[in-house]
């Protein structure tokens, strides 16, 4: 599968997973809580129409086992499509040009880069899309009645299917005296908040002693810069990386933990997040200006080079580690990063606590 397909694949993933935050947001029954999680699915749902609710509960009661599954719900669509006898889910069919139409604005709106229309056809009761979106060539199927994008239909005649196709199988992490720890993320993704959320206790636990750095999930074509979630993820790793490059880790772990915790999806009280931590804004967006492009190169590199293409990523001694995907356990983290010493330091003794959202694992964007 094409990198350009991994990356629609992937988003959609996190869309069913913002969604469902919004709903996970609201803190008991105050009704401004409630009143902003419906604002913010009431600003999903004006931009494309995906049946969220129907499979809440279920999702909700298995969710992060379905998270890799969730383009799976194309198999739900195609089923009604294929018993409805009226060729879309409302039965409204309209034409492929219409369906074109729909899909690439919501690629644009939701993805936030253009897309470019190859060609349309009818397969089956759905429409194939090939559109062009960063440089390759990639197949997309929508209902007939131009509302349901389907990335992948599973062939209902397929005896097996494996969700779990693309998870390397697990390597033994090398011991050295002082483990290199390197986190992969998106700075927007909610996996990958978690998975620093999780990762602050152990590393204020063993600071110096583990060699720990940080690198942000893009793609860059020449001085353009890509990531997943838009553009505003894309400002938003020039500034970490750029607090990360002028500050230092401290400072960074300031920053992030402030706009994780506090800014939803778009940063927008990042400057906040700074004057929190004692920095310059200005120097942040100064910095952005002079070296952003340049930062987002080596990350991208080093994402490319290591295979780290989903957030959160977790790389110990150079292997890969599912540690990373125990949200909310910090001491699962901790036992990582201890295993990985030749003489694990006293400080590996040191019990952590979990979050109120631990026993919740897997999941990426």
């Amino acid at each position: 599968m094409s990198n350009a397909h991994k990356n629609i694949q992937r988003f959609l993933n996190s869309f069913y997973e913002r969604q469902l935050m919004a709903t996970k947001k609201v803190e008991g029954n105050s009704e401004e809580n409630i009143q902003q999680a419906n604002s913010e699915q009431e600003k999903v749902s004006k931009n494309a129409e995906i049946p969220v609710e129907k499979y809440a509960s279920f999702v909700k009661s298995n969710p992060w086992k379905i998270a890799t599954f969730l383009l799976g719900i194309g198999v739900i669509v195609l089923l009604i499509l294929l018993f409805s006898g009226k060729g879309g889910v409302t039965g409204a069919v309209v034409s492929e040009d219409v369906a074109a139409k729909n899909l690439l604005s919501f690629i644009k709106t939701q993805v936030g880069k253009e897309a470019t229309l190859i060609s349309s056809e009818r397969e089956g009761a759905l429409y194939k899309i090939t559109v062009e979106y960063q440089g390759e060539k990639v197949p997309v199927y929508v209902s007939m009645d131009g509302k349901y994008l389907i990335a992948q239909p599973i062939p209902l005649s397929q005896t097996a299917f494996n969700t779990n196709s693309e998870e390397e199988t697990p390597k033994e992490v090398p011991k050295t005296d002082k483990p290199k720890v390197d986190l992969y993320v998106m700075s927007f993704c909610p996996y990958g908040n978690r998975a620093e959320n999780t990762m602050l206790p152990v590393y204020n636990l063993l600071k110096n002693k583990i060699d720990f750095s940080v690198h942000y999930i893009v793609q860059v074509s020449g001085n353009n810069v890509e990531s997943l979630h838009g553009q505003a993820e894309v400002d938003q790793d020039m500034r970490e990386a750029c607090v990360l490059n002028e500050s230092g880790i401290a400072k960074w772990w300031a920053f992030v933990s402030y706009v994780d915790n506090k800014c939803g999806s778009d940063g927008s009280c990042w400057e906040d997040a700074a004057k929190n931590a004692s920095l310059d804004a200005k120097k942040i967006k100064d910095c952005v200006s002079k070296k952003g492009l340049e930062l987002m190169k080596v990350d991208a590199k080093l994402s490319s080079d290591n295979n780290a293409m989903a957030s959160p990523t977790l790389i110990i001694n150079g292997v890969k580690t599912n540690a990373v995907y125990q949200y909310g356990n910090s001491e699962a983290y901790k036992k990582a990063l201890c295993d990985a010493f030749t003489t694990s330091p006293t400080e590996c003794s040191k019990e952590l606590a979990s979050s109120s959202n631990s026993s919740v694992s897997g999941g990426s964007c």
